[in-house]
């Protein structure tokens, strides 16, 4: 099913079934609005206990060749495809396959959907212990950094103290935006917006991770990734 798909959040993320799938309606709504101009006519059907989740489009048939908004509108010709007594005037519901997004609005959607649970999570931690002042361990604090560092905002949010994350022993750490003239500035925005916002940060991840994580193409990856590598290297 969906669901199962993206168990890693749901298993590694403090997020049930329900949630999970609320926030995979609003993803996929988000989705279609930037493809298509807007949801309105789109049906998103979800089962949280099975995962299942399908889309389907509403359109209008209209007489062949007056198609005026190919997504709203459908001709004759093609609806009696799909059900051989149609007529003109009605609305025809025919599921729409993920597949049809397109691979980069397919990319963004996960983009956005893994941004969406770690958000969900992030605020989880603060309202559990945003009330505890004076009470937050360094054990605490710790788990709202995360792993790696990646959630050194939420930290900040807590203690209400600017942290910067140091690893003991490692090398200084360069700001993706001190590359600006090797790499292009629209690359460098696609990386933060997963929260990728020091070379370091990058270099941790393999090619094929930041391909998933990002909107990049491997090409643009892989030249970023040589810029990155050269900064460290003797």
């Amino acid at each position: 099913s969906l669901l199962d798909s993206f168990s890693e959040f749901k298993d590694e993320k403090t997020i049930d079934r329900v949630t999970l799938m609320v926030i995979l309606e609003e993803v996929f709504r988000n989705t279609l609005t930037r493809k298509f101009g807007s949801d309105e006519n789109f049906d998103i059907i979800i089962n949280p206990d099975k995962g299942d989740l399908e889309i389907w489009r509403n359109r209008i048939v209209v007489k062949d060749g007056e198609v005026e908004d190919p997504n709203a509108e459908i001709e004759f010709t093609e609806a009696v495809k799909i059900e051989p007594d149609f007529e003109v005037g009605e609305e025809v519901s025919e599921e729409f396959k993920l597949i049809d997004l397109g691979r980069r609005s397919i990319q963004s959607l996960r983009q956005n959907l893994v941004a969406k649970v770690f958000e969900h999570d992030s605020n989880n931690i603060f309202n559990q212990f945003k009330d505890r002042v004076g009470e937050i361990f360094t054990a605490e604090v710790s788990r709202a950094i995360g792993k790696g560092g990646h959630n050194i905002r939420l930290a900040g949010r807590l203690t209400g103290y600017e942290i910067d994350v140091y690893r003991e022993g490692a090398e200084e750490d360069v700001e993706l935006t001190e590359f600006k003239d090797e790499i292009d500035a629209w690359v460098i925005e696609e990386f933060r917006k997963v929260g990728l916002d020091t070379a370091k940060s990058v270099l941790e991840l393999s090619a094929e991770d930041l391909v998933k994580r990002t909107d990049l193409e491997e090409e643009t990856v892989s030249s970023v990734l040589k810029v990155l590598k050269e900064e460290f290297e003797d």
